[in-house]
């Protein structure tokens, strides 16, 4: 298979990267034999991921070409799925180069000695790996290879280390992505049902919102010992502005209760809040399970539980 260079990618200074090894100055400036052999020795397909450097006269440069043409996009800048599919094909490069290198007893003596060498520095890349990864066409090239970012050191595999930690940072994101989009759900239930019942909003809001009729308290202890609930609707600057189904002839299914300091609390320390479960007016209901929504400034926290007739649980704690 002929190497050859055929779109430029990327031109860098040398002196930002260091050559690994007593062999990486060697198989970066004669990638083409190299990666012939490689091609030889497993077949063209895992040649492909490997961009040919090309250096300047003086070798103070160097500039980095794909094998092929076409839609140039650096791996980090790409979707999430398809970074999962890129770490697919990019997992069969390492097993590649053990293949190659099992091959090697194939050839003369000499030269097998001198690839088994060789043909590992491959995968060593300059970390962060992912700055050095691009699509081209859709399929992943790799600039840099048998080179550090400015440390002198020895070669190491540094691609398959990259692709177990990119997965697990995908699996992270994706986590993260489904708890925003629980997160949404509960602020649009949270935020309709305060919508509706008139509650409003400040420097620190707490709602409860449950789904049956019982009867729920919601109850803030102040620093100084005060409590901010039902039976003192107005403490430390905050107040409880709603109050559901504290009477029988009013009930509702979708209750909410709401405590808002509309400015900054008159009083620093530790606030702890509770929910306390005060009259069953459900029967059938031998426990209230309820979400507690904690608002301070732009964030916001979702807290769940669930109380008993008669109990008064602790839920949480803020620091004014």
């Amino acid at each position: 298979m002929l190497i050859k260079p055929v779109q430029l990618i990327e031109t860098n200074p040398l002196d930002e990267y260091q050559f690994v090894g007593s062999d990486g100055e060697r198989i970066t400036c004669h990638a083409a034999p190299l990666l012939g052999t490689l091609s030889r020795l497993v077949g063209p397909e895992a040649v492909e991921f490997f961009a040919i450097p090309n250096f300047n006269d003086n070798r103070t440069m160097v500039t980095w070409f794909s094998q092929c043409k076409g839609l140039l996009e650096p791996f980090w800048e790409i979707p999430d799925q398809r970074q999962h599919t890129i770490l697919e094909q990019l997992s069969q490069i390492a097993p590649n180069i053990a293949t190659a290198t099992r091959k090697l007893d194939n050839l003369p003596a000499s030269e097998s000695a001198t690839y088994a060498r060789l043909l590992p520095l491959l995968l060593n890349f300059p970390e962060p790996v992912e700055y050095h990864l691009y699509l081209v066409d859709g399929n992943p090239v790799a600039t840099h290879w048998g080179m550090n970012k400015q440390v002198i050191g020895k070669a190491r595999d540094t691609l398959s280390p990259f692709i177990d930690q990119w997965r697990a940072r995908l699996k992270e994101r994706a986590h993260q992505a489904e708890e925003a989009e629980r997160n949404t759900a509960r602020e649009q239930s949270f935020l309709g049902r305060l919508t509706r019942a008139g509650a409003r909003s400040g420097a620190i809001t707490v709602s409860l919102l449950w789904n049956d009729t019982n009867d729920l308290d919601l109850h803030v202890e102040c620093p100084g010992g005060e409590v901010l609930n039902f039976g003192n609707k107005q403490a430390c600057g905050g107040i409880l502005d709603i109050d559901r189904n504290a009477s029988c002839n009013a009930l509702t299914s979708e209750p909410v209760e709401n405590i808002v300091w509309t400015r900054k609390p008159n009083r620093s320390g530790q606030y702890s809040v509770y929910v306390h479960f005060y009259k069953q007016h459900d029967i059938s209901m031998s426990c209230s399970k309820f979400e507690l929504r904690l608002k301070r400034g732009s964030s916001v926290n979702h807290l769940k539980g669930q109380v008993t007739p008669g109990e008064r649980l602790k839920v949480t704690d803020f620091r004014v």
